[in-house]
């Protein structure tokens, strides 16, 4: 079965939520917009890498957009501007998010790729095994779109 490839604008907006876009298109060095803060961090000079373990919050402004990146563990790697978030993520911008198991973003490139997701807005939830590209072409592996929120007697495809 070949995976649903999603190129809508309306899909884009819903992963803008966490102003991915915009990060991709601003320099790397802008630590002072974001702020990693956990029950246990831990910073690794060698590799350049941030861990926050426990009640994880990543937050960042990227073109205007406050970003909230929560998860049992995120990781930031400033050498390669990569998000790793693993364990009950949730990314939210407003009243847009996106949950998964695992989601890693590179700032640099503008790629991601998640594990067992869920996006959307109301009306619309979108949701799949997994998911990789950037905001203007992601293909989703076995995506189910609802109309309205997932569930029992709810219209989805």
């Amino acid at each position: 079965m070949a995976p649903a490839v999603i190129c809508r604008k309306a899909l884009a907006l819903v992963l803008a939520l966490a102003g991915l876009r915009a990060g991709a298109a601003e320099p790397a060095a802008a630590p002072a917009n974001q702020t990693l803060r956990a029950d246990e961090a831990e910073f690794n000079p060698d590799t350049g890498e941030n861990t926050g373990r426990g009640h994880a919050q990543w937050t960042g402004r990227w073109k205007g957009k406050d970003v909230l990146l929560t998860a049992d563990e995120i990781r930031y790697i400033r050498r390669t501007e990569t998000l790793v978030a693993t364990c009950t993520v949730t990314l939210t911008n407003g009243d847009e998010r996106l949950l998964a198991d695992r989601v890693e973003y590179n700032r640099l490139t503008g790629r991601f790729s998640a594990l067992n997701l869920r996006i959307g807005r109301y009306p619309i939830y979108v949701q799949g095994a997994s998911a990789e590209g950037t905001l203007e072409e992601i293909t989703i592996h076995r995506a189910v779109i609802s109309y309205t929120e997932p569930g029992r007697w709810k219209p989805s495809a």
